[in-house]
């Protein structure tokens, strides 16, 4: 059942087995999973089905200039569906070793193995219609198809690892239909969770108060209760709800909120090939479900081990597109689509004639290099095209060709875990009185290294196989370093902030995502991750939240709440 929370009456209480506070892909999968498995439950979507500038707005931050990051509801969508309203697509998930504790990075290790994860990996790759859990190009593609480049792959680095490519999956949109037909399902659309309210003796959840607006408040009442709203809110719930655990739920030793990581990413070097014909396999290739899928550079386990750094992957990747000077047509359409859907989105039809005034000494270059288009490369324009913004499945992006000289290389590094890489409560409060968060990111030395690391691998192992060519320039890659860490931007890839670990001294959550403090608590999504990886954290949530809905039926079906365990 689908209804909006505005139909709730005023101070009623709503009572369920599990109460679930957010519904991007954490919380619907969780109701998901709940649901084909008869547990009654409510998912409070905190927002509407679009998200409105009112919703938006919730989300907003408080900016210390001390600190770079980009605003904080940049990136995010407070609505029925979460950030899978706006997400790319990519799926990949953690590898082995960014759940084993290693020396060189100081806070790493999860208290779950990749293996406890494993089997859920399955469900989640089909929830998120990126089928199969297949990763490795020859097992996809076949023998003859198997690496990017033939005979680079070392002891060091290799290039057959694949990342898969969901439409991209709007998880609301997707699964809506089931979710209105579940009988014992209740999704109340513009619902907001406000304030955890624990019990006198601190140990159990009395209620969760809630609100479709301001002044029009109702509680949730369940039997076990799933913080799912992501890698901000979650802290920032636990941190307001703090009347009695006076610091915040769970955070007895100052944790919750600390560890705060992202991703890091970005593309400062080019590379070029020696073989640039049919054996050189470095875009997008549909494997036989359609599901698109491109072939990466990826560190292996001993690399970082023998260089001390944290995991990285790097794949092949377009020029800026807003600089025309890459004299490429279909880049420069891609740039002008996003630049007058972007002028339409933000302003709407009545002052899109105003917008695009604004904009059009950046565009009158990139109409200038689509005017030299030939009838042939016209042909290849449509078809691209429809590909990335018409079809069902959509073409992840849109990649130089084959006979690019050269091609920027793109790397995504693990940020490695740093107690005092924060977020923390302001001053200043919302339209529903809470405090504002405040991001304090912060950056260790393993960082830096393991940037310029994965670009000198990288360039060694093709020099060494005489396959291409990378100019491993220090003061270039210094110098993207230190523009990257005083201009952050998380790409709303937000992790960290309520670790999971085997004690409350390790993490505010358990190897079951159960609260160490409060028994009836649970938190998912990217905020128990205690490391990062550098896969996108999409496809990991989903299987966490997979692995909780398990073990929350087990523990339902054994009437155990409170005890433990």
């Amino acid at each position: 059942m689908i209804i909006g929370a505005d139909r709730v009456e005023p101070n009623a209480c709503v009572t369920t087995d599990v109460c679930i506070i957010g519904a991007g892909a954490a919380g619907i999968t969780l109701a998901l999973e709940l649901s084909r498995n008869s547990i009654p439950a409510v998912l409070l979507t905190g927002g509407q089905r679009r998200e409105r500038p009112w919703d938006r707005d919730l989300y907003r931050g408080v900016t210390d200039l001390s600190y770079p990051h980009e605003p904080l509801e940049q990136g995010r969508r407070r609505a029925f569906g979460g950030t899978t309203i706006a997400w790319g697509g990519r799926c990949m998930p953690l590898d082995p070793i960014d759940f084993q504790k290693r020396p060189w990075i100081p806070g790493s290790g999860w208290p779950i193995a990749y293996a406890d994860l494993l089997p859920h990996y399955t469900r989640a790759i089909e929830l998120c219609e990126a089928s199969p859990f297949s990763f490795n190009a020859s097992e996809t593609f076949g023998p003859g198809r198997g690496p990017m480049i033939n005979g680079f792959d070392g002891p060091e680095v290799t290039s057959s690892r694949l990342e898969r490519w969901s439409p991209p999956t709007n998880f609301a949109r997707r699964y809506e239909p089931e979710l209105r037909k579940a009988p014992l399902l209740r999704v109340l659309v513009g619902g907001h969770a406000l304030h955890i309210q624990v019990k006198a003796t601190g140990r159990s959840i009395d209620y969760v108060r809630a609100a479709a607006r301001p002044g029009r408040e109702f509680v949730i009442c369940a039997r076990l209760y799933v913080l799912a709203a992501g890698g901000l809110e979650n802290p920032r719930l636990l941190f307001v709800s703090n009347d009695i655990h006076t610091s915040g739920i769970g955070n007895s030793t100052g944790l919750v909120g600390r560890y705060y990581m992202t991703h890091l990413a970005g593309a400062p070097l080019k590379v070029s090939f020696a073989d640039r014909g049919p054996a050189f396999h470095y875009g997008f290739e549909r494997d036989k479900a359609g599901v698109y899928c491109r072939r990466r550079f990826a560190l292996t386990s001993s690399a970082q081990e023998q260089h001390e750094i944290g995991n990285a992957s790097a794949c092949l990747h377009r020029p800026p597109i807003a600089d025309a000077a890459h004299g490429n047509a279909i880049f420069s359409a891609a740039f002008l689509m996003k630049q007058y859907a972007g002028a339409l989105k933000n302003g709407g039809a009545r002052s899109l004639p105003v917008r695009l005034r604004e904009g059009a000494p950046a565009r009158r270059g990139h109409w200038e290099v689509i005017g030299q288009v030939s009838p042939g490369s016209a042909v290849e324009m449509s078809k691209i095209f429809r590909g990335r913004y018409l079809a069902s499945r959509r073409l992840p992006m849109v990649l130089p060709g084959r006979s690019a000289s050269e091609h920027y290389l793109h790397y995504q590094a693990e940020h490695a875990p740093n107690r005092d890489s924060r977020v923390i409560l302001s001053d200043e409060r919302d339209a529903f009185g809470l405090r504002r968060l405040t991001a304090r990111i912060g950056f260790s030395d393993v960082d830096a290294r393991t940037i310029a690391e994965v670009h000198r691998i990288i360039g060694d192992r093709l020099d060494k196989t005489q396959t291409g060519h990378l100019v491993f320039d220090e003061a270039r890659i210094q110098g993207h370093i230190s523009d990257l860490m005083t201009n952050f931007n998380s790409e709303a890839h937000q992790l960290g902030t309520t670790r999971m670990g085997n004690s409350p001294r390790d993490g505010i959550v358990d190897v079951n995502c159960r609260s160490h403090e409060v028994d009836d608590l649970f938190v998912v999504g990217g905020s128990v991750f205690p490391t990062s990886g550098y896969a996108n954290p999409l496809l990991t949530i989903v299987a966490l939240s997979v692995r909780l809905a398990a073990h929350l039926q087990e523990r339902l079906l054994k009437g155990v709440a409170l005890d433990g365990g």
